[in-house]
Order: structure tokens, then sequence, then C-alpha cells
């Protein structure tokens, strides 16, 4: 039996994709071989290469005033990448010294800024930390005295999720980690610089990272090393080095599908319909306790706790027999924690809301 992945990520694949890519694993598209030997300088892979940003800016409704870069190390690369390219850095010129802003809403945008202060100045605009990030930090500002803005639209380890942008200065540049919920609804690219995202939550396989990123906002950073310059993703298509290959047709077979599924908005309806069904079996049940705020809770990662640890560890036993793995809380909080992306049927979000229900009858 095929259980269903509840994982944060890497996380489930539609079946749809699952089928196109287990037939490309001998044969992809008819060029005699298969997606793990298909060659980076092949005919074939810079075509679809192309397409597959074409598709993103296609979804996104991104204009031509953004780059769409391939780019590897993960969201973790990005907390590095960002304060060296977008603004100039301290150790370049003291006359740009603005420093950079970062709204701390959980543990990965915390890592973000730790690593921005390796390289420029860094102010902390607004931080949940003293609520153990059960809710998302507040902030409203027009002032200009910033270099960028960051923030991370969706917080998977403890479940919140800025349903809108935070309100900044138009002037002000504003940078998204958008790794967890990216392709789950639309977004107004007229309000960002530059937004990224690692692929295996909603995108496809892990491997590859998503950066798309306004033109004007970059700084021809010569000195910096080759793999860390946007610059040289943007002057070799993303195709410098050898690329993850693999990867990125899994992110063009994912785009495919969303096509095919009705888009964006689509995929935005059936998120809110699936952490519906899901927060709702949790409110009514004495057995488990939701963590994050109602006003902060994420639509894609849903966590909660036992009313102590021994019904939490018959609960993930119980959930696996009922057909569903992956919803151990992350190794830093514990709990539990169920993950709807995109591929993750309504149908079988109504099943797991039913395994509360079930469960709490007989614990």
């Amino acid at each position: 039996m095929r259980l269903v992945n509840l994982s944060a990520g890497p996380s489930a694949l539609p079946l749809p994709v699952l089928q196109r890519l287990k037939d490309g694993v001998l044969e992809y598209d008819n060029s005699s071989v298969g997606i793990f030997e298909l060659g980076h300088r092949t005919k074939l892979f810079e075509k679809l290469l192309e397409e597959t940003k074409v598709k993103i800016k296609t979804l996104l409704k991104i204009s031509d005033d953004f780059e769409v870069l391939f780019c590897t190390g993960g969201a973790t690369q990005q907390f590095s990448m960002i304060p060296l390219n977008v603004g100039v850095p301290l150790n370049v010129s003291k006359s740009k010294d603005l420093p950079a802003g970062y709204i701390v809403s959980g543990h990965w945008a915390r890592l973000a800024t730790d690593e921005a202060i390796k390289f420029r100045k860094v102010e902390i605009l607004a931080t949940s930390e003293d609520a153990n990030y059960s809710r998302l930090p507040h902030y409203s500002s027009d002032r200009d005295d910033l270099s960028y803005i960051h923030f991370t639209s969706n917080n998977t380890i403890f479940g919140t999720q800025f349903q809108k942008e935070p309100e900044v200065s138009s002037l002000v540049p504003l940078i998204c980690d958008a790794s967890s919920d990216i392709f789950s609804r639309p977004i107004d690219s007229a309000k960002y610089s530059l937004i990224y995202a690692g692929a295996q939550k909603n995108l496809g396989t892990a491997g590859v990272t998503i950066v798309i990123t306004r033109k004007s906002i970059l700084d021809d950073n010569s000195d910096l090393p080759v793999s860390m310059n946007y610059q040289t993703y943007i002057k070799s298509k993303s195709n410098f080095n050898t690329p993850p290959v693999s990867t990125i047709v899994s992110v063009y077979e994912i785009l495919r599908w969303i096509e095919e599924e009705g888009g964006v908005a689509e995929m935005e309806k059936r998120s809110h319909l699936r952490s519906k069904e899901v927060y709702q079996a949790l409110d009514e049940v004495d057995a488990f306790i939701p963590f994050a705020e109602k006003s902060s809770r994420s639509n894609m990662n849903i966590t909660f706790t036992g009313q102590n640890k021994e019904i939490e560890a018959k609960f993930i036993n119980f959930a696996y027999k009922s057909g569903f793995m992956g919803i151990e809380g992350h190794r830093m909080v514990g709990g539990l924690r169920a993950s709807f992306y995109n591929a993750i049927s309504l149908e079988d979000a109504s099943s797991f809301a039913q395994c509360i229900r079930d469960f709490s009858k007989i614990v």
C-alpha cells in the first residue's frame, strides 16, 4: 500500500508527475536517454530550462523586470547570497552603509538573519521569539533607510504563515523566502524584489533553488566567488556549470501539472479547503492542542501537540496504520506536524481529519 506522505520535506509529489518521471528514467521525451543521463548542454535540456522559466513567470504572473535563476545549495545558501548580492556589503562601500532589515518569525528566518550579520549591518525589525514563534511578528513601516527587508512567508517548524506581505516602503526592496508555500497561492510580484524557494515542498524534488529576482536590485560585484554571484547565473542562463538536471526536470513536470489542474488560483483554493478540514478536527477534539495561534496558522504545515508524549507516540502509530506517514514534529520542537502541500488531495486531507477524530474516541 502506498502511504500518504505528510512530511514537511522532501514531500509528496503528485502521482501523475511521479508516473512521468518514472517513465522518463529509461527515456525522457524521446531523447534516447533517461532523466539521470540527460546532458546539461543538450538542446533538449537547454530548451526545457527556458520553458521552465517561462512557466514559472506565467503561473506567477512575473514581469520581464525579473530574472528566474536556478541555483544550488538550498535556501540556506541564499541566506548568504542575498546579503552579498543585494545592495553593497559593508566591506565594499561605506557610502551605502544601510542596514538590512529582517523579520524573524521562526527558525529559518533566524538562520537567515544570523548569516546576513556575517556580511553586513543587520537590524531585526520584528520577532516573535518571545512567544516561541507560535504567532507571527507584526511589522508595518514606511521607513526607507534600509537596503532591503527580508521575511519568511511560511514557517514549516512552527506552522505559521503570513497571509499577506508586510507593509513596507515601496522604495525598499522586499525579499521573501517562499520555500514552503510558493505556488500554493498567487503572488503580487509588484511588491517584491526577490523571491526564493527550495524545490522540495511544492515545486519538485530536492536539489535546486529557484530565485526570482528583479534585475535592478543587483550589483555587478566581480569580487564575489563565482558560484555566489547572481550575475554568474544570469549571464550563463543558469547553466554555468552542471546544474541539477533531474531536479529541474521534476520542477518542469510539477509546473505542467499545476497548469493542467487549473493554475495557482486552484492550488490556493485547495490549500484553504485542506487546512480548514484538519484544523476543524483539531479544534473539536481534546486529545490534541494546535500549536500556532489561530490568526497565524499555516495552510501548509499544521503543527500540534498531544496532551502528553504517550498520546503523540500512539497517534503516530495510529496514523501510520491508517495510511499516513511523516507526521513527527521537527526535531527541534517535537510534537506533531502534518504538511499539506499541493500534491496532497482534498480526499486525503479529509481522511486525515477523520483519523484525528477516530483516534480521539479511543485514546
